[in-house]
């Protein structure tokens, strides 16, 4: 049973990892596919957030000429981790005023003097740098946004593996919880069946129907089979039983070790000894000829 056990549980759990692996494969698959198209779409939604705040900013600081607020907002601004530059420029494209995080990206420091003109020639020898612009209301302005993508290429990946590892530890306390239902559902009850069964008799009417409501549905059909081929050995032993006492002699079954379990009838008529004398003997002990004993054994063999 126990051998059944792990067989049955190891079969289910291979299956389990098997589906597994390919619902993971897939994952992998969509995540490395869709990777550049999440980033993109999580690095333009953030610049244009920026981008509309400080446009309706800069506009109200252009109108009142405050170039000092506009230095201000500028240098929190490319201090914040996904920002590597903020310029703006008037309507010929010149610079009007521009900042960098130089020390981080050496690239825009090498190829000054930017200008609008060269400014997108320039972000594009980074490969993760990407350039945003937008008018500024009521102003003969635009604002330019350099934005790096690394910052959110961390954030997805991070997210990513605490969603994996939270889908693994899900995945073992699965197989866990399938392990536990399939011993406490199944393999007990037939395991307490099987102990019955090897104690001979007939299982108490009580304790089937409490293995009934204990084991599934699909276990209960092998339950009522078994309790039905019992009934029906009942029957056909009381038939034996019925044939045999009719018989004139006794007659007896053996076990393995060639020793008398069982008297359908009387042995006392024939061997001139009583069943409990002769239970659990070697065949034919009562016997005082042992030449007459190694004859029967003999045809007992030709005849097995």
């Amino acid at each position: 049973m126990k051998r059944l056990h792990h067989s049955l549980r190891h079969e289910l759990t291979r299956a389990i990892l098997a589906w597994s692996g390919f619902f993971f494969l897939f994952l992998a698959i969509t995540f490395a596919l869709a990777f550049n198209h999440l980033r993109d779409y999580m690095l333009d939604r953030e610049a244009r957030t920026h981008l509309s705040y400080q446009t309706a900013e800069f506009a109200e600081h252009l109108e009142h000429q405050d170039t000092r607020a506009i230095r201000r907002e500028s240098d929190a601004l490319v201090r914040e981790p996904g920002v590597a530059g903020i310029l703006l420029a008037d309507a010929s494209g010149k610079l009007i005023d521009s900042f960098f995080r130089k020390q981080k990206y050496p690239v825009l420091q090498s190829c000054e003097p930017v200008t609008a003109e060269t400014l997108p020639a320039i972000v594009a020898k980074s490969p993760h740098l990407h350039l945003y612009k937008a008018r500024i209301p009521n102003q003969r302005a635009t604002l330019f946004l350099i934005m790096d993508d690394r910052q959110i290429d961390i954030a997805i990946e991070s997210s990513t593996v605490v969603v994996a590892l939270l889908l693994l530890t899900l995945l073992g306390l699965s197989i866990k919880a399938l392990h536990y239902t399939l011993r406490h559902q199944l393999v007990k009850p037939v395991e307490k069946i099987r102990n019955l069964i090897d104690t001979g008799g007939k299982i108490p009417e009580n304790i089937l129907h409490g293995l009934e409501e204990t084991l599934p549905n699909e276990a209960v059909d092998i339950l009522d089979t078994y309790e039905h081929l019992q009934k029906q050995e009942h029957q056909v032993k009381e038939r034996m039983q019925r044939i045999l006492g009719m018989v004139s002699g006794c007659t007896w079954s053996a076990d393995a070790n060639l020793k008398y379990s069982d008297f359908l009838s009387e042995p006392d008529g024939v061997f001139r000894k009583a069943s409990g004398q002769l239970l659990h003997t070697p065949l034919w002990a009562w016997l005082k000829n042992t030449s007459r004993q190694q004859e029967l054994h003999e045809t007992l063999q030709e005849a097995m």
